[in-house]
């Protein structure tokens, strides 16, 4: 859809373009912090095993490639070090890697899809959905 269309979809919900662009901003915030910080502990990782500089901006994919037989497996102990690293990142990123079990949340969290950015779709249609929840007497979030 292009911005004309989604501003006849919020015309037809009854929702104001102004707070729909104000929702679909903040919504996009959200998602930026969030990925963000996923791609920043995944960088992380990756720094601590990425054998020269030119191998760092394969963070996306590298310890699954280099690692594939732990990733496949499920099985972090064929990661060299791997305890270490997670001791080591478990006080910087506490959310994510658990204090009892940190080799092994932070594997978990790696074997995770990676976070992606949505489409614009995606975003108008969650800025529609959460604009039509609030009731006319609540004020708008933003």
């Amino acid at each position: 859809m292009s911005r004309p269309e989604f501003r006849i979809e919020a015309r037809r919900r009854g929702l104001r373009w102004a707070d729909v662009r104000a929702a679909v901003a903040m919504i996009r915030e959200q998602r930026r912090d969030a990925i963000e910080r996923d791609w920043f502990v995944r960088r992380e990782v990756w720094s601590r095993y990425a054998w020269t500089e030119g191998s760092k901006p394969f963070w996306r994919h590298g310890m699954q490639v280099r690692f594939r037989h732990a990733f496949t497996d499920g099985d972090v102990t064929n990661i060299p070090g791997f305890d270490d690293v997670a001791d080591e990142l478990r006080h910087t990123f506490p959310d994510i890697i658990d204090a009892d079990y940190p080799a092994e949340s932070l594997f978990a969290y790696l074997h995770s899809e990676r976070l992606r950015w949505p489409a614009i779709e995606q975003l108008y249609e969650e800025a529609f959905r959460m604009l039509e929840q609030l009731s006319v007497s609540d004020a708008v979030p933003f």
